[in-house]
């Protein structure tokens, strides 16, 4: 990928690796609109220089205009599972579950055995309140990776969440996560306490 765009009459051209240009973007506060998004060069289009290039508007804020390219990357590659996962993301922050799911099912149907399409399924359902399906993803994504403490986490906070909670469950996996010495959110450890205790 090679862009340019112009602040303060300065050209600043941006490289692959733009995580290093964060200082740059950071110092000149640069903030892109659709027109110079479309007056940007790729030097080939392809999957991954239309993901390049949303990865650059997704890191300086531009979420609608990156959205944009990860849909382009996925049609010039539609198994660019990092797209998906990235379209998601965008629409989670957004508050649009319903959209979120359905990105993520896409991403499942591609690919059906990676525990991280099951994990941020599950999540797009215990955000939308849809806890049987996140408990249900969750679980997947624990078989495919018995070593994600993230998984069993949130698995236990779906258990925890269900109607009636199960309480056993979310124990059980809340307690495999402080085994293997992940940092717990201490207000999930109390709660569940207090749920034990009633």
């Amino acid at each position: 990928l090679s862009a340019s765009a112009t602040t303060n009459k300065t050209l600043i051209i941006f490289i692959k690796d733009i995580r290093q240009n964060r200082n740059i973007i950071d110092r000149y506060g640069i903030r892109l609109d659709e027109k110079s998004v479309s007056e940007l060069k790729l030097t080939r289009k392809s999957g991954d220089s239309h993901f390049r290039l949303g990865e650059f508007l997704f890191l300086i804020g531009q979420f609608d205009l990156a959205k944009i390219e990860y849909n382009k990357a996925i049609e010039y590659s539609p198994g660019f599972d990092t797209a998906y996962l990235r379209l998601g993301k965008i629409y989670s922050q957004k508050g649009l579950s319903n959209e979120a799911i359905f990105i993520y099912k896409r991403l499942v149907a591609i690919k059906p055995v990676s525990f991280k399409s099951h994990y941020y399924l599950g999540l797009a359902f215990g955000k939308a309140g849809i806890i049987n399906d996140s408990i249900k993803e969750f679980k997947k994504a624990v078989f495919l990776n018995p070593w994600d403490g993230m998984s069993h986490y949130n698995l236990a906070v779906a258990y925890a969440s269900s109607n009636p909670p199960d309480i056993k469950l979310a124990r059980k996996h809340l307690d495999r996560v402080m085994k293997m010495g992940y940092e717990v959110n201490p207000g999930f450890v109390r709660h569940l306490y207090e749920l034990e205790h009633k």
